[in-house]
């Protein structure tokens, strides 16, 4: 799976990003509505080097306080979360979060 570039695994019940940490040429993955709890899972993705797109709506971690900073802090290369556009002031405020 290394060349994959697009995963949509949405509606399922994954509770881990381990192995998709392996998919180091994944530009997209959608896994809304599944059962991803802690922010520590977004460490496996910090590999992919190619992410821009990745939508974790509607997962218990996406309600976590800081989830947005977090995400962004982890993955800086992404251009959208979660169907929204990241803007400069949101890596303001997630660099801002990750110093203060």
């Amino acid at each position: 799976m290394s060349a994959l570039e697009v995963l949509s695994v949405s509606v399922n019940s994954i509770s881990t990003l381990k192995d998709i940490g392996e998919c180091l040429n994944l530009k997209e993955l959608y896994i809304r509505r599944n059962c991803v709890e802690s922010l520590d899972e977004i460490d496996y993705l910090t590999p992919l080097r190619n992410l821009k797109i990745i939508w974790l709506a509607e997962n218990p971690v996406a309600t976590l306080p800081g989830y947005r900073n977090y995400v962004l802090n982890k993955l800086p290369n992404l251009e959208k979360l979660d169907n929204v556009e990241i803007t400069f002031e949101d890596r303001q405020a997630a660099s801002s979060a990750r110093t203060g």
